[in-house]
């Protein structure tokens, strides 16, 4: 065989090789993103199967305190008897989407009920639908992340070219109730969402008054004192949610508060991005720049105050549809701007809503509006 062919052989040999390289490792790919699709909606249906169980206890616990509540019942017994574990995703979504709802009305419900919250039964079983309601969302997240990476794998090269021989299909979503925006409308569930804020325990700059962004300064021995006292005024409420902005700050205060088993962590929260000013005092900043604040300047190199806004109308589009009392563990600025978007004014309202360390304040409703219920109060003026 001249040399000429052995070359195109080779060539031709190498190519196939190539080829079938990447037919290997595209299947292998594919097969394995499945596969963790297939176990990550096995968790969602046991979740799924552990609330439908639990439902009845807990209706059977509130129905003869609860006698006039029969829509409330009706709501949840009809939602639960929908379940289907073999229907398809899609409605199995619809269903639980439903459920969650009817659930979120039946806490909210029980809370305006003195009697029931102190009975011990009650209080496990409440609790324990919570935990049910949070470790769905959990989960339904992880599912969808996992189909969000296989619909995108099949749909690039090779993989696309290699569908149809291998049968795949994009997979369905497990999707949640449509997220409500900034204003109120018919998405917001019945059980109005309240927001309980609470912002960190000082830590040497806050005590020194240096913009702390992004810098994770730990608490002091004070601020660790301050946490524990948050937990003592918020002991005994019951909260369908905890947040955290992932700060070591915010997440030291919410653990030391006695929320560490349940605190699920939102980049939304994190303080405000001050750039150039990172680490400084108002007063150093306007020796250089006169006049200057935070709430009027650019911030070089960081975040603007309509950046700052617009994570704010993230974290209310995302609570808003959990229903009941949401915790939140976070930072002075954006809690003040987000105050100020609950009640749907700018941003620039923030600057006149003082916010200490280590302080209390709630976002709630007077009848369709948002309102500010209670603001920068102490463990022991919340109590």
């Amino acid at each position: 065989m001249s040399p000429p062919v052995l070359a195109a052989a080779f060539a031709v040999g190498v190519v196939i090789a190539i080829v079938l390289f990447l037919v290997v490792a595209t299947y292998n790919d594919v097969v394995g993103l499945s596969r963790r699709i297939d176990k990550a909606w096995a968790n969602i249906e046991v979740s799924l199967q552990q609330r439908h169980d639990q439902l009845p206890a807990l209706v059977d616990a509130v129905r003869g305190v609860m006698a006039f509540e029969r829509e409330v019942l009706a709501e949840v017994t009809a939602a639960r008897a929908a379940f289907s574990p073999s229907a398809p995703i899609p409605e199995q979504a619809a269903t639980s989407a439903t459920t969650s709802r009817a659930v979120r009305t039946l806490l909210a419900t029980v809370e305006r009920y003195p009697e029931l919250k102190s009975t011990g039964n009650v209080l496990v079983l409440q609790q324990e639908i919570e935990r049910l309601e949070a470790m769905i969302a959990d989960r339904r997240e992880l599912y969808n992340d996992q189909v969000y990476r296989y619909d995108a794998r099949i749909a690039q090269v090779p993989a696309v070219a290699l569908a149809s021989l291998f049968g795949w299909r994009p997979r369905p979503f497990f999707d949640a109730e449509p997220a409500a925006g900034p204003g109120r409308d018919a998405a917001v569930p019945v059980a109005e969402t309240r927001l309980v804020l609470v912002r960190h325990g000082e830590t040497e700059w806050s005590r020194s008054g240096r913009h702390t962004g992004r810098t994770d300064v730990p608490l002091t021995e004070k601020g660790r004192e301050q946490a524990e006292r948050l937990g003592l005024a918020l002991r005994g409420r019951a909260f369908s949610r905890v947040l955290s902005s992932p700060l070591a700050r915010a997440l030291d205060t919410c653990r030391l508060a006695g929320f560490a088993n349940r605190v699920e962590v939102m980049d939304d929260l994190q303080e405000w991005d001050y750039g150039a000013y990172e680490g400084r005092t108002r007063l150093e900043i306007a020796a250089e720049i006169p006049g200057w604040t935070v709430w009027t300047h650019p911030i070089i190199g960081g975040e603007s105050l309509e950046d700052l806004g617009r994570r704010a109308d993230r974290v209310i589009a995302t609570t808003l549809p959990f229903g009941g009392d949401v915790l939140l563990f976070a930072h002075g600025h954006i809690l003040r701007v987000l105050a100020a978007r609950w009640i749907e004014q700018p941003p620039m309202l923030g600057s006149r809503l003082e916010l200490a360390t280590a302080t209390l304040s709630e976002l709630g409703w007077e009848q369709d509006r948002r309102v500010i219920e209670g603001w920068n109060e102490t463990p022991e003026q919340a109590r």
